[in-house]
């Protein structure tokens, strides 16, 4: 079992960061579900990374185009995509 490092936005907009074990990412992402916490939006990454907003939904574009990364619904939050979860 190994332990992953998250950072999430709960139902309120607070930022969460916190451990969690897990045997694969796709089980903590269901763990991460169940406690109502979402991946940080696009303006977040893009404060966090100090890239601008569009390069970040740029970049991100593209990774769901590699299925790196999914997006849910129109407009919805990042998550890892089945690429990445086989690895």
């Amino acid at each position: 079992m190994g332990a992953f490092e998250y950072t999430a936005v709960d139902a309120g907009g607070k930022e969460r960061k916190g451990i969690l074990e897990g045997d694969t990412a796709r089980q903590v992402r269901h763990l991460l579900r169940e406690r109502q916490l979402l991946p940080p939006p696009v303006t977040d990454i893009a404060e966090r990374t100090s890239l601008p907003k569009s390069t970040v939904s740029r970049l991100l574009s593209t990774l769901e185009g590699l299925d790196a990364v999914e997006q849910d619904g129109a407009g919805g939050p990042y998550r890892l995509g089945p690429l990445v979860l086989e690895m």
